[in-house]
């Protein structure tokens, strides 16, 4: 018996198939790796994001300030200023205080760094504001006041250790202030304001 083979392709397959063109099984496993790679990839980013964010946030979340006076005593007459308070460990800077007190709204208290901490910061009259100083240092109670709105802090901006800058309203809602900052700005003095 004698066979006979003809060379080529006669024509499509039954079924309608050619499945020549589909290449081989090692390139379809590269193929579908390489996509579930660039899923992984994507999704790795997201979640460097979101963590990067909650970071940020969480030092910015822990800082807040209110109104408040140091009590007075036998010896010591009540003073009115506020408390701003780091609890992040980190410092922070470029820091602006608004703050009411006896119902009309002295100048901003700026501060160029704010080391980790709870300061009072006292109002020295027209205008003028004492330096920060640990509420340590102190040997009499802050009386917060929470109940009147002629005592308040109305909003309070900074920049984190990041660069980040942020903004604290007058009812504590945290927000970015703006992007990372890029250039250096001129502070002005951690002192008395005037």
């Amino acid at each position: 018996m004698v066979c006979v083979v003809t060379g080529g392709d006669d024509g499509p397959r039954p079924g309608g198939a050619q499945l020549d063109n589909w290449g081989d099984v090692p390139t379809w496993i590269t193929t579908i790796a390489v996509g579930f790679g660039a899923v992984q990839l994507y999704q790795d980013r997201q979640a460097r994001r979101r963590q990067a964010e909650l970071e940020a946030r969480s030092q910015a979340g822990a800082v807040s300030a209110w109104a408040g006076s140091l009590r007075a005593t036998s010896d010591q007459a009540q003073e009115y200023g506020f408390v701003i308070a780091n609890d992040s460990g980190l410092p922070i800077r470029d820091v602006s205080v608004e703050a009411t007190l006896h119902g009309s709204t002295p100048a901003k208290v700026d501060i160029v760094v704010l080391p980790a901490g709870r300061y009072f910061v006292k109002h020295l009259g027209e205008n003028k504001w004492d330096y920060p100083a640990v509420l340590e240092e102190f040997d009499r109670y802050v009386r917060p006041y929470t109940r009147t709105g002629r005592y308040r802090v109305n909003g309070v901006t900074f920049t984190d250790s990041s660069g980040t800058s942020w903004s604290i309203d007058a009812q504590g809602a945290l927000s970015r202030a703006g992007l990372r900052n890029s250039k250096a700005r001129t502070p002005s003095a951690g002192g008395p304001q005037t």
